[in-house]
């Protein structure tokens, strides 16, 4: 979750080594031809379409077209917590190398240690559900933070031994390689201007964090994420990563997975007919119905009348 260089290498190196094609027509940079064309002018975030909670796309309809409130779901903001903490343990190192510079290894630990400890009531405040067990997130989140100052701790120390005359700027980069909260514009190919992936891993590896069951539609996100990226920069992204955590309340810890994510012309062609479905339904108020199964964190289960 919190990677250095050496994940970087290690990665990159397993990717190279799953062979992947992908046919020209579903490139994200053939955005002005069909299939990926859009073909209304409207915007679809991507989180509405590949949130796991509607195979039918009702959600869409739901918030688009009748603009329903979403219910509060424990679940969803457990998510939320974990995506802010991330951001905060990554943003938090950065800023912290830069401040201590090459002789600072030794210090680097229990400050950023004692920077977090001070944003965990922060984190967790505004969160209506979570507050309620706020001891127990706590726990969460310096468990979290621990794992950070770890990795980064050990990094920090081996790149400032073995790389002499490192820029500020160089040093970091080797340190915390990864970039968090990436932007993406996606409106060449009908997503949103704003799509914000998890994180980007270099060279063009596209990571997103997960915090329920394992779910197609978190593979068919990262894909649209990946024809997004290449409308922009026409870079190929053929995989990306989903590491999914499971909270174990109990001991107040994270248990993690990591899954690499082949993005296919199958999943990329999905991508596409969800995204045509979509602007069905917010173009002519059109209603798909419920999906043959609801997810139970669905924030608009009562709107939809499912028990």
């Amino acid at each position: 979750m919190f990677y250095s260089y050496e994940d970087v290498v290690r990665i990159n190196g397993v990717l190279s080594g799953i062979p992947t094609e992908v046919s020209e027509e579903l490139r994200g940079w053939n955005w002005s031809k069909y299939p990926m064309i859009p073909p209304s002018r409207t915007q679809v975030a991507v989180s509405e379409l590949f949130n796991g909670f509607c195979d039918s796309l009702r959600f869409v309809y739901v918030k688009r077209v009748l603009r329903e409130q979403q219910r509060e779901v424990k679940r969803l903001e457990e998510g939320t917590l974990i995506h802010r903490a991330f951001g905060e343990a990554i943003s938090t190192a950065k800023a912290l190398i830069l401040e201590l510079g090459a002789d600072g290894y030794k210090e680097f630990r229990n400050a950023f240690m004692n920077k977090l400890r001070r944003r965990i009531d922060i984190l967790i405040n505004d969160l209506k559900l979570v507050i309620n067990e706020s001891e127990k997130y706590k726990g969460i989140l310096e468990d979290l933070f621990d794992e950070a100052a770890n990795i980064y701790a050990a990094s920090y120390s081996k790149v400032v031994r073995s790389s002499y005359y490192l820029s500020p700027d160089g040093l970091v980069s080797l340190v915390v390689p990864i970039i968090s909260e990436f932007p993406i514009d996606g409106s060449l190919v009908g997503f949103s201007k704003n799509i914000r992936a998890d994180a980007l891993l270099p060279p063009n590896v596209l990571i997103e964090i997960k915090t329920r069951r394992p779910d197609h539609h978190h593979e068919l996100q990262l894909a649209a994420y990946a024809i997004a990226f290449e409308s922009l920069y026409k870079v190929p992204i053929n995989h990306s990563i989903i590491i999914y955590l499971d909270m174990d309340g109990r001991r107040g810890t994270l248990r993690r997975s990591e899954k690499i994510v082949v993005l296919s012309d199958q999943l990329r062609s999905e991508v596409i007919e969800k995204r045509d479905l979509a602007y069905k339904i917010i173009d002519d108020s059109y209603d798909p119905g419920l999906p043959d199964e609801c997810d139970i964190y669905c924030p608009y289960l009562k709107v939809c009348k499912v028990e």
